[in-house]
């Protein structure tokens, strides 16, 4: 297994100084990684281990809701959230004062669908590419020292959309990580809107046996593209209370269809996975964090 000496904090000192960044919307080749240049930072961060933390939140609709966004994050020490359904149209980004955050938002129809990806102020510096591939699916690609890590924002189709959107989608998401060199870390938090289940039979390596719930048809979706792309589902890896298991809840109906997919081999360096009831009563989903540690970095 790679060792978890993977994202050290912003400001530690990398091999190389930054020069100019790629344009956004560059790719990175499916054979190999790009030699990004390194960040050689202030000497900031030096210390026992590397933290981050992601999370993500179908937001229901994002506007008026920025600033109430960004104090949630703040509150809960969140690095980087994936959003989803935020029904804002443009592929733009926004800095957000007088926190120093930055949006990047990808969107085709008012009050429809919509992703976008919110970083703090100590990442943004560290984004050396942005990628929107639909009004469902974007990504951002970061050089954190001497790592290179790409982060996907995804909306599923609700299941009662036709067949050929919801196989759209799973084919975009597939382009979207295969665009990825397995020499870079990669992290996807989305809506999936599909049911894995509590049991792990048939996909043991990538699901932990601890999800919620009865997997449903529509969940193989998310196991066969995981086993596909050796990515572990981290939801199911840490054992919770039923309730810290849901992210969706509608009346008397609980599921778990938000989630968190990382590359299996650094499965171990996320420590752990919660889900964070009580955030907002605007939206039927949950806010889900999903932390990460790493090795000491020097």
């Amino acid at each position: 297994m790679q060792g978890c000496a993977t994202l050290p904090r912003p400001g530690c000192s990398g091999k190389y100084a930054r020069v100019a960044r790629p344009s956004p919307g560059s790719g990175a080749p499916p054979d190999g990684g790009v030699n990004y240049p390194r960040f050689h930072g202030k000497g900031r961060g030096k210390g026992k281990g590397s933290r981050m933390r992601f999370g993500i939140w179908n937001i229901g609709s994002l506007t008026g809701r920025l600033v109430e966004v960004v104090e949630v994050m703040k509150r809960r020490r969140i690095n980087i959230l994936c959003l989803q359904e935020t029904k804002w149209v443009g592929n733009k980004a926004r800095e957000i004062a007088p926190w120093g955050y930055k949006l990047w938002y990808s969107g085709k129809t008012r009050g429809r669908n919509g992703v976008g990806i919110l970083i703090d102020r100590d990442y943004i510096d560290d984004v050396v590419d942005v990628s929107r591939k639909s009004d469902r699916i974007m990504s951002i690609k970061l050089v954190i020292g001497d790592e290179v890590v790409t982060i996907v924002s995804a909306y599923a189709p609700q299941a009662g959309l036709d067949v050929s959107t919801r196989q759209e989608f799973w084919e975009d998401l597939e382009e979207v990580v295969q665009r990825v060199p397995r020499s870079e870390k990669l992290i996807i938090g989305g809506d999936l809107k599909r049911h894995v289940g509590s049991s792990r039979d048939g996909f043991e390596s990538i699901h932990g046996g601890f999800g919620y719930g009865e997997r449903n048809e529509a969940g193989n979706a998310i196991l066969d593209f995981a086993l596909a792309y050796d990515l572990g589902i981290m939801n199911t890896w840490f054992e919770k209370r039923k309730s810290h298991l849901v992210t969706y809840r509608s009346g008397d109906n609980a599921s778990q269809i938000d989630f968190f997919l990382v590359r299996n081999a650094l499965r171990q360096c996320y420590t752990n996975y919660k889900v964070i009831p009580g955030e907002s009563t605007a939206t039927q989903h949950r806010f889900v964090v999903l932390d990460f540690r790493g090795r000491s970095y020097i």
